[in-house]
């Protein structure tokens, strides 16, 4: 069984110090750091989707209710970091507009060597009111900071501003970055399962895939040969823990059970498109379907899941 929720064999800087640190004794010589240049040619050799352009129709009981787009950016650095920048949109459109509209747009930025989120800022703008979740992942502290900004509106004349930290586990995704580690994985058998912890500033969710087969799907693309999942999300609150004064992985506790929730598919080629989403939603079914594709500007080496090195 694959269990992408376990602990990524590879450390973070910090843990890295942590180890040096306590083998001092050791008579090995410290390795020295990566430069800049050497740092930024590892992760634009990792990382395979610089430049790719996906853009979706969201049908909501068979009518076209919005569409939505999702970019990903260049490999860049930041203080002697890689980091790549992923930005989404989605708009409502037609009638359903006229009962729910919607604006929503975020950037989250994305460690290009793990897959594993830096910063994600999200912001929603639906039935005439609007919030803004700013987190920053701080997955060696087992927690993240976020800032929550509720904008004024009709009732409430003024924006208001939240800060506040949550304990987290590890190997916590936001909801986008968790679609670039699934497509790492080279091969899908039937009955596997698969977990992912996401957290965009409001609530902690697992979500847990079983692998149900190859299917054919119609898309605004035409055919393709798809991998079905069908997955599950259940809500978790979660409680600091300490030991010798050191954060450690959270307790966690269920909030709302896990329920059968919707299906997903990939491509079944070597891109791993999500092609097709299907779950419901408090207006009926929804549906998200591949309509465009902007392949990136150049081409890698399939990268591997750090969890399945």
């Amino acid at each position: 069984m694959k269990d992408i929720i376990q602990t990524p064999k590879r450390l973070t800087p910090v843990l890295l110090a942590i180890v040096i640190a306590g083998a001092a004794f050791s008579a090995a010589p410290k390795a020295p750091e990566a430069t800049p240049a050497k740092k930024l040619a590892q992760a634009q050799a990792n990382f395979q989707w610089e430049g790719e352009e996906l853009y979706y129709k969201i049908n909501v009981n068979g009518s076209e209710a919005a569409h939505a787009a999702v970019r990903v950016g260049d490999v860049r650095l930041a203080k002697g970091r890689p980091y790549v920048a992923l930005s989404a949109k989605a708009k409502s459109v037609g009638l359903f507009h006229t009962i729910y509209p919607m604006d929503d747009r975020g950037n989250t930025f994305i460690d290009p060597l793990s897959f594993q989120p830096i910063r994600s800022e999200k912001v929603f703008r639906e039935a005439g009111r609007g919030r803004t979740y700013k987190v920053d992942y701080l997955p060696h502290k087992f927690s993240s900071d976020i800032i929550k900004i509720y904008h004024k509106d009709e009732k409430n004349p003024k924006d208001r501003e939240r800060k506040y930290s949550r304990a987290l586990p590890n190997t916590t995704h936001d909801a986008f970055t968790w679609f670039l580690e699934i497509r790492t994985i080279e091969k899908f058998t039937p009955g596997d399962k698969l977990s992912y912890y996401i957290f965009d500033g409001w609530k902690l969710s697992r979500v847990d895939l079983t692998v149900i087969g190859e299917e054919r799907v119609l898309t605004p693309m035409g055919w393709y040969n798809a991998t079905r999942f069908d997955f599950e999300r259940e809500i978790l609150g979660t409680k600091r823990k300490l030991v010798d004064r050191k954060p450690v992985s959270p307790e966690l506790r269920v909030v709302k059970p896990a329920k059968p929730t919707g299906s997903l598919w990939l491509s079944a080629d070597s891109k791993r498109l999500p092609v097709k989403i299907e779950m419901g939603s408090t207006y009926g079914t929804g549906e998200v379907l591949l309509a465009k594709y902007v392949p990136p500007k150049k081409k890698s080496k399939r990268p591997t899941s750090p969890s399945t090195k």
